[in-house]
């Protein structure tokens, strides 16, 4: 509860909260698998920071609470800083920050209370996020929020804070950013392509899908409960290198990620399945300035070209993972081609039209055709008309001809982009 005085009185808001959210598994948050497989991917580390990002009544707590639900056991000391505690949970040990005690001075403390895993509720002043990134390198995993439109600008909102990015780079693990939107039910929905007003929407995001298609409703009825939007990046040796450049760097570093959606691709995915609907996603991405990779990963491509769908490329995904866990890597084409949901010619049309063509271009260094500067080069004038194929530029340069190009098995491509898809 919040009360403020005004001139004509005072003015409360309540906030209410459903206790039942605080027992959810990860398993009950509506995610891909590919983004699930990331989470537990970070959970699995002694050390570091995950940072979520987003506005309030996004979800962040609920997610927060998933992942502490996942690490609270015997063997670990969980401590959560909040404002307030939201959901008292057995096992944790939770402070409440209030007027007496700011994040800063509770973290502080808690820093000598020898914890394995510290929540700071939120990151809004320069102290306290200097405490929780050197918390996060000295051998304490450390999850935490900040206030930002999307997950890279959460990143440069602690460099603004005063973070050295060099520091937070070494620090930092994954970040997210997320909306929630309204679920449709389970009931089948009549389906329409977007208007106008929707397809200049989905253009000023970066999507061109052809013949895509969204529920199309007209009452509250028809929906249940809510569901995450999430943006997610790892903070690999790329996005690392990035952190000193800037947002923009950073969302092209994680472009390649197979579980990176930008909040609105994640979104259109979600209503494309008939989980949400487009106008759902619009009113919770809103009009912040998009950040738009100007490279592509090879599924995203193939969906909208319209050789695959969302459904397929998720499932490809799922299989992915599976067979990466049992320790077999699988490029996503190999996957699409031997479950039979895209052809090898198809593969290799959307792989030119991807960054993975830079990939398999260095077949071409092997074999002599071209040096590493000129395929160097030919990446970058590329990467400023990423509209034209790769593959074009290969042809037309003399690198290699369109047969070849589409003799994907015989160039062994499949090893080629192997690297880049599993990635």
């Amino acid at each position: 509860m919040s009360i403020i005085p005004t001139v004509v009185g005072q003015n409360t808001v309540c906030r209410l909260l459903d206790q039942s959210n605080a027992g959810l598994q990860l398993a009950d948050i509506g995610m891909t698998e590919s983004v699930r497989a990331a989470i537990n991917a970070v959970l699995a580390n002694p050390s570091g920071m995950m940072l979520l990002t987003g506005p309030t009544g996004s979800g962040k707590t609920t997610l927060l609470y998933a992942m502490l639900n996942a690490l609270n056991n015997s063997s670990r000391h969980i401590v959560t800083i909040e404002n307030p505690v939201e959901y008292q949970v057995e096992g944790l040990t939770q402070i409440n920050v209030d007027h007496h005690v700011s994040f800063a001075k509770a973290l502080r403390s808690v820093l000598r209370q020898d914890p394995d895993v510290i929540l700071v509720g939120e990151i809004r002043d320069a102290e306290t996020a200097d405490i929780a990134v050197q918390a996060a390198i000295t051998g304490h995993l450390v999850l935490s929020t900040v206030h930002s439109d999307n997950s890279a600008l959460g990143v440069t909102r602690l460099v603004d804070l005063g973070v050295d990015p060099h520091t937070l780079a070494t620090a930092l693990r994954a970040v997210t950013a997320q909306r929630l939107v309204a679920r449709l039910t389970p009931a089948p929905h009549p389906m329409a392509p977007p208007d106008e007003v929707m397809s200049a929407w989905l253009r000023t995001y970066g999507i061109h899908g052809r013949g895509y298609s969204f529920p199309s409703v007209h009452s509250d009825n028809n929906f249940r409960g809510m569901l995450p939007i999430i943006e997610m990046f790892l903070v690999d040796q790329k996005v690392r290198h990035a952190i000193p450049l800037g947002a923009s760097a950073i969302v092209e570093a994680a472009a390649s990620q197979p579980q990176f959606e930008t909040l609105a691709s994640a979104g259109v995915a979600l209503a494309t399945a008939g989980a949400t609907t487009l106008e759902e996603v619009v009113h919770a991405i809103g009009s912040a300035a998009p950040l738009i990779p100007s490279s592509r990963r090879l599924g995203r491509v193939l969906v909208d070209i319209g050789f695959i769908t969302d459904a397929q490329l998720n499932a490809a995904l799922v299989k992915q993972l599976s067979l990466r866990e049992r320790g077999t890597l699988r490029s996503l084409g190999e996957i699409l081609a031997d479950e039979g949901y895209c052809t090898w010619p198809a593969i290799v049309a959307g792989l030119g039209a991807s960054e993975a063509a830079v990939t398999a271009a260095n077949y071409y260094i092997r074999i002599g055709r071209i040096t590493d500067a000129q395929l160097k080069n030919l990446a970058e004038s590329w990467r400023l008309t990423p509209s034209l194929p790769f593959f074009t530029l290969l042809v037309e340069h003399g690198v290699a001809s369109e047969r070849e190009l589409h003799l994907a098995p015989s160039l062994d491509a499949r090893a080629s982009f192997a690297q880049e898809a599993v990635q």
